[in-house]
Order: C-alpha cells, then structure tokens, then sequence
C-alpha cells in the first residue's frame, strides 16, 4: 500500500500495515556515514568509538522518561531473570556455561550493582548502531530502541562486548 505524503511541514505520516493496523513512520534527515563491522574499524577508529560513547553517556545525564524503566532482558541489570529461560538451551555444556556466568553474576555483581551510577543509557551502542564517514570519524548514532535505566557502566560494557572476539587483533 502507498505512504500518503505529508505536507511538507509535518515530519511523519500514517502508514497501514500488511496486518491492518495503522503506524506512525517518522520522516528524518539522513545522516552521513555507515555502519561497520567490527574488524574494519582501525584502532584509531575504536579510541573515536569509545569517546562517543563517552560524550552519549555524558548528553544523557540527567535525561529520564518513565518508559526507561521498562524490563529488557538485555539490560544487564536484569540479567538474573534469564535464569528460566537457560533450560530452553540445548546443548548442555552451554546451559552450564550460562549457569555459570550468572551464578558469578549474582554473587560479585548483583550486590553492588544498585551502587553503580545510573542513568538513561543507549543500551546498544555497537558498530551496527553508529555512523562512521570515509575518515571512519563518528558522525552519528542511530537506533535508540533499547535504551533503558541502569548503570552508565553498561552502555560501555555494550560497545566493547560485540568487539571481543570479532577482531583479529583482540585489541
């Protein structure tokens, strides 16, 4: 079905789904740059990454929605509450692998996790979710989809974990 334009004023349209219903499509500018992966980006590139996420941590201070609070299984703060969906793993040396890492997690991080500054964070700030240009300079972030309230560490933990074991130098 056909996007009815909006006048150019507005900056989204109503758009009808193969199911029938009816969503909102935001119209943006396009923002320069591309997504890489992880063993494209030089070390140099990496440092630039890590500023980002630096200054995005920063920008965000103070910055609060009630939606933040919103359960995501894939904010470390709730990491515990995977622990029932472990049994639906297959294989058992990895359900014992994953048993493992959150018996550590409950013991040495879940007691001090409330300690950690909190905050608003990106939640999914990784080489898939930032723009880079030709000069693989940072020109943006995209895909705000998982942000969420928990500790500022995460939003760090999130940029480095997809670039662990996906690049030839381990940096």
């Amino acid at each position: 079905q056909p996007v009815r334009l909006p006048p150019p004023d507005l900056l989204h349209a109503d758009v009808v789904g193969p199911d029938g219903r009816s969503h909102i499509a935001r119209m943006v500018t396009l923002l320069p740059g591309r997504t890489m992966a992880s063993d494209e980006l030089r070390l140099d590139t990496l440092y630039a990454f890590g500023v980002a996420c630096a200054r995005l941590g920063v920008a965000m201070r103070g910055f609060f929605h009630a939606s933040a609070g919103h359960p995501l299984l894939w904010n470390v703060k709730h990491a515990l509450e995977l622990r029932p969906l472990v049994q639906h793993v297959p294989d058992p040396a990895r359900r014992a692998v994953i048993d493992e890492v959150l018996d550590r997690f409950e013991a040495h991080v879940s007691p001090v996790f409330g300690e950690l500054r909190a905050q608003v964070i990106h939640n999914d700030l990784t080489p898939d979710n930032c723009l880079f240009d030709a000069e693989q300079r940072v020109s943006g972030v995209i895909d705000f989809g998982d942000m969420a309230h928990s500790a500022l560490l995460c939003d760090f933990v999130s940029t480095v974990e997809p670039l662990m074991g996906e690049r030839p130098d381990h940096f």
